[in-house]
């Protein structure tokens, strides 16, 4: 069985020889930040680079980022799409960061995962240091966002095979530190993939399945990483582990849910849009400011949505209005509980009248009049439940837990997807 020549360690199929992930990452000294003072240069033309890569037709510049520019290519013996990715031409000739370059391909190349970008090949020619990468025909997840609101359902369905890629970065102690919606790619077939570890550490103590979520190796640098938008908290200081990925994916999941990132005072999903409260739940654990209160493993993030989606396929629970008074009574402050108490109680009494009152003159007053004053009572007794159905509800729905949740009588009939602790039945 190969080894890690830095390590010992056996390497998997298809890695190159030169290491293993983890100590391939480890090579790479410090990451590359947009804040780097270096002068931005112009991207070579198409045309330029055509005569340094034969192999390929290179047909479009699909953008750039801080230490890469990314063209849209064909490889010819193959009659494939790809993306050549170049090391930026201000970086060209900055040998550290050449070498990094070379090494983030290596370790990319070892990460082989469905839901991970692909590496074909990585070398030198012509003077630029190139990645040639699988082309991802589709959007990324912003270009999505931007484009429509995604549902429950289509917001919950990203985050599992996510949390796999992610789980398979983990194990092998590579932290991604920059996950946000331009770096999840979506193709033609709904298949989600990760993109751009260009500025992924190595944790420097176990692996995230070993249940010891180590903070990054690299002593020499504590600059934030990231995107500071989709960062965790301890990622500013410049130290983080596999639990700052797990924060970034919850930010993205809020984003997909709400449509808007959170904020310093973050909310619960499910007072900004109609969702399943079990959802909240996951969202503000990912999102939890101290590291060990979130989830241990992008795999314990995957478990949890699912157990949520395989509820309910839908993401969210709808419920009939006597199935929604039930959760919303199991809420009830001692204050409110006692007043419900006496509602009851009075409904109690006007039911007994409505059914004791036409019996009794039926049963025990047998003539046409006392049948007729029978119905007659019976059907005003049943015309006042609308009525006290109606007082029901807007009880309910001034209740503190009801209002926090802006819970009103207008929405109640509009799809209030809710999910009680006793996990009520459908109506």
């Amino acid at each position: 069985v190969p080894t890690c020549s830095h390590c010992g360690s056996p390497l998997p199929d298809g890695v190159p020889e030169s290491g293993c992930p983890r100590c391939l990452m480890a090579q790479i000294i410090e990451p590359t930040r947009a804040g780097d003072d270096v002068p931005i240069a112009p991207v070579p033309d198409p045309a330029e680079l055509a005569p340094h890569f034969p192999q390929l037709e290179i047909l479009e510049c699909l953008g750039r980022g801080g230490m890469g520019v990314v063209y849209k290519a064909r490889q010819k013996s193959l009659n494939r799409m790809v993306a050549l990715k170049l090391l930026t031409p201000e970086r060209s000739d900055d040998p550290k960061f050449a070498a990094r370059f070379e090494t983030e391909a290596q370790a990319l190349a070892a990460l082989s995962h469905p839901h991970i970008v692909a590496v074909h090949d990585f070398g030198e020619a012509g003077g630029y240091y190139y990645l040639l990468m699988e082309y991802v025909d589709g959007v990324d997840l912003r270009q999505l966002l931007q484009a429509k609101r995604l549902t429950p359902k289509e917001a919950l369905s990203i985050v599992p095979p996510v949390c796999d890629a992610l789980q398979c970065a983990h194990d092998r102690g590579i932290v991604h530190c920059d996950i946000k919606p331009e770096n999840l790619l979506i193709d033609k077939a709904g298949v989600v993939k990760i993109a751009d570890f260009g500025i992924a550490r190595i944790a420097g103590l176990g692996t995230a399945s070993e249940g010891n979520a180590g903070t990054l190796a690299s002593s020499t640098n504590t600059a934030p990483l990231g995107t500071p938008e989709y960062s965790a908290p301890e990622q500013a200081e410049g130290g983080a582990d596999f639990r700052a990925d797990i924060y970034s994916l919850g930010v993205v999941l809020y984003e997909m849910l709400t449509g808007e990132r959170p904020g310093e005072k973050i909310e619960a999903p499910s007072r900004r849009v109609q969702v399943d409260i079990r959802i909240d739940e996951i969202v503000l654990r990912a999102l939890e400011k101290e590291p060990n209160l979130r989830f241990a493993t992008a795999h314990e993030f995957r478990t949890r949505v699912e157990a949520v989606v395989g509820a309910d396929p839908e993401g969210t629970r709808v419920f009939g209005d006597r199935a929604i008074a039930r959760v919303m009574l199991s809420h009830l402050t001692p204050e409110e509980r006692r007043e419900a108490t006496w509602r009851a109680s009075l409904f109690g009494v006007w039911n007994a009248a409505t059914f004791f009152a036409p019996v009794f003159s039926i049963l025990f007053l047998p003539s046409p009049l006392n049948w007729v004053f029978g119905v007659v009572a019976l059907a005003v007794g049943l015309s006042f439940y609308p009525f006290f159905r109606r007082l029901e509800r807007s009880f309910l729905c001034g209740t503190a837990w009801a209002k926090a949740r802006g819970i009103s009588p207008n929405n109640w009939k509009d799809g209030l997807r809710l999910e009680g602790s006793a996990s009520p039945d459908r109506e």
